[in-house]
C-alpha cells in the first residue's frame, strides 16, 4: 500500500469515528425525549400486563370457588340422601313422615335432597356475594318445569356437553342478569340411593333411569364484575404511583445528564486534540514500519536479480533443516553456476553479464513454484535451489528442467567451450537431517557435485552420492 493510500485510509477512519461521536451526542442531547418515550412505553406495557394478569387471576379464582361450592352441595346432598331420606323412607313412613318437594305445606314432611341442596346453595352464596345455584334437567318434575328446565342457551349447551362426558365440567364467562359472571356446571349423576324414587314416583317424567345416567345439571353462577372493577381500580392506583416514580426519576436523570453534557463537551474537546496528536503519531509509526519493512526486504533480496540473497538463503536453510530433521524428510540442495562467465564478462562487458544473470534468474524463478522451494543468489554467478521434502529423484528432474530452460534462452556466448549459448552446470546433494549430518555438509556436498559437473565438461548435472559423484 502506498503512503498516499495509507494516509487516505487513516483520514477516513478518523472521519468515521467523529461521525459516530456526533451520533452519540445527538442521543445525549435528546435523552429526555428518549427516556420519556421509554418510560411511557414501560408504563403502558406494565398496565396491560397487570390488567391481563388480574383478569386471569379473577377468572381462575372464580372457577376454583365454583368447584368448592359444587363439591359442598354434592357432598351435602349425598349425605342428606343416605343418612336422612333413605332412613325416613325405610322407617319414617310408619310415623307419617313424608319426603316431598312441598314439605312447607305439609305437616310431618321433610324436603327432597334436590330441594334442600338448592336452599343450602342460596344460603352459602348469601346476598352480598351474588353467588347463586341452579339445578335443571331435560326431564324436570312437572312442578319444576318453569325454573328447572333447559330454558337458556347455556343450559342447553351444558346438558349436551355433560351428556357426552359426565366426568368433565362445563363453564362460560358471560353476562348474566346484567353482570359479567362465571356459569359453572357439573353433571348430577343418578346414584343407587336415588334411582328407586325417581323410577317409582308417580309424577316422574322418566322411569327408566339407570345408575350413572346424567339426571340433571348442577350450576353455580358467580358474578365477577365487582372483583374485576376492584382490581382495575388497584391497577390504576398502582399505575399512577409508577408514573409519579418514573417522572421523578426522569427529572433526576435530566439534571444529571445536563451536568454530564457539560463534562462531555470538555472531554470531547480534549479527545479531539488527543486524537489529532495520536493520528499524527500513528502516521509516523506507519511510515517507520513501512520503511523498516522495505529495508528488511532489501537486506534479504539481491539487488541485481531480485531473488533472495545469501543472507536469506542462510535463514531458510537453517529453518528447513530443522523442519526436515523434526519430520524425518529429505532436504535437497542444487548449486548452479554459469559456465565460462568470466570469459563472457571479459568479452561482452560487465553490464551484459549483469543482464545475463537477471535473465537467468527470471527464467529459473518460473520453474520454482512450490512455497517450500527457495531460489537464491549465492554469490557472483552462483545460484542455489533449496528444495524441502524433496527426494533426490524429484530434485534431479527439476535440475534438468532448469538446465534446459537456461539453454533454451539461447543467450549468445561465442566464447564458451560448451557451445555458442550461455549454459549452466549443476550439482545436487540430498540429505536426511535426521541421520545426524549438518547444513554445512549439505552445502559442501552440493558444491563438490557442482565442481564435478564442471570437470566433466560443463552444461550438465552431477549428483552427490556418499563418497562418489554419479552422472545424471
Amino acid at each position: 500500500m502506498s503512503s498516499k493510500a495509507a494516509i487516505y485510509d487513516d483520514l477516513q477512519q478518523f472521519t468515521t469515528k467523529n461521525k459516530k461521536k456526533s451520533g452519540f451526542d445527538t442521543v445525549v442531547k435528546n435523552s429526555t425525549f428518549y427516556l420519556s418515550v421509554l418510560f411511557g412505553l414501560t408504563a403502558v406495557i406494565i398496565y396491560f400486563y397487570l390488567n391481563a394478569l388480574a383478569n386471569t387471576q379473577v377468572r381462575e379464582t372464580a372457577i376454583k370457588n365454583a368447584q368448592v361450592y359444587l363439591q359442598a352441595l354434592a357432598e351435602f346432598r349425598s349425605l342428606y340422601t343416605s343418612e336422612v331420606v333413605v332412613k325416613v323412607r325405610n322407617h319414617g313412613t310408619s310415623h307419617g313422615i313424608q319426603v316431598t318437594h312441598d314439605y312447607r305445606d305439609k305437616k310431618d314432611a321433610i324436603p327432597l335432597p334436590a330441594t334442600l341442596s338448592m336452599m343450602l346453595g342460596s344460603r352459602l352464596g348469601g346476598t352480598d356475594s351474588g353467588v347463586s345455584s341452579r339445578l335443571y334437567s331435560a326431564y324436570p318434575f312437572p312442578w319444576r318445569v318453569a325454573d328447572q328446565g333447559l330454558n337458556d342457551n347455556f343450559s342447553l349447551k351444558a346438558w349436551q356437553a355433560l351428556q357426552s362426558d359426565p366426568s368433565r365440567s362445563y363453564y362460560s364467562f358471560e353476562v348474566y342478569k346484567g353482570k359479567m359472571s362465571l356459569r359453572y356446571a357439573r353433571a348430577d349423576v343418578m346414584t343407587a340411593s336415588c334411582i328407586g324414587c325417581h323410577n317409582s314416583h308417580a309424577d316422574s317424567p322418566k322411569i327408566d333411569w339407570k345408575v350413572g345416567d346424567v339426571r340433571g345439571v348442577l350450576e353455580i353462577i358467580t358474578p365477577i364484575d365487582s372483583d374485576i372493577g376492584s382490581i382495575n381500580s388497584m391497577i390504576q392506583h398502582t399505575l399512577l404511583l409508577l408514573i409519579l416514580i418514573l417522572f421523578l426519576a426522569l427529572v433526576g436523570i435530566r439534571s444529571v445528564m445536563r451536568k454530564l453534557n457539560v463534562r462531555s463537551i470538555e472531554a470531547r474537546q480534549l479527545a479531539v486534540q488527543a486524537a489529532e496528536i495520536n493520528h499524527k503519531l500513528e502516521l509516523e509509526v506507519s511510515y517507520r514500519k513501512e520503511a523498516q519493512q522495505k529495508l528488511l526486504e532489501m537486506s534479504l533480496t539481491d539487488g541485481l536479480t531480485n531473488v533472495a540473497n545469501r543472507r536469506k538463503f542462510d535463514q531458510e536453510l537453517l529453518a528447513e533443516w530443522r523442519r526436515a530433521k523434526r519430520d524425518g524428510t529429505d532436504l535437497s540442495l542444487i548449486m548452479l553456476d554459469v559456465d565460462e562467465f568470466k570469459a563472457y564478462n571479459d568479452n561482452y562487458g560487465h553490464q551484459s553479464g549483469d543482464e545475463v544473470l537477471s535473465a537467468l534468474a527470471a527464467a529459473i524463478s518460473v520453474n520454482v513454484q512450490r512455497v517450500t522451494d527457495h531460489f537464491c543468489r549465492y554469490g557472483g554467478e552462483e545460484f542455489v535451489l533449496l528444495l524441502a521434502n524433496t527426494s533426490s529423484g524429484q530434485a534431479q528432474q527439476l535440475a534438468e528442467k532448469v538446465r534446459l530452460c537456461v539453454e533454451q534462452l539461447a543467450l549468445q556466448h561465442r566464447y564458451s567451450k560448451t557451445g555458442n549459448v550461455v549454459t549452466i552446470s549443476l550439482g545436487l546433494a540430498t540429505f536426511n537431517p535426521a541421520t545426524g549430518s549438518s547444513c554445512d555438509e549439505l552445502i559442501k556436498a552440493a558444491d563438490v557435485a557442482l565442481y564435478a559437473a564442471k570437470d566433466a565438461g560443463r552444461n550438465r548435472l552431477k549428483v552427490h552420492q556418499a563418497d562418489e559423484i554419479s552422472n545424471d
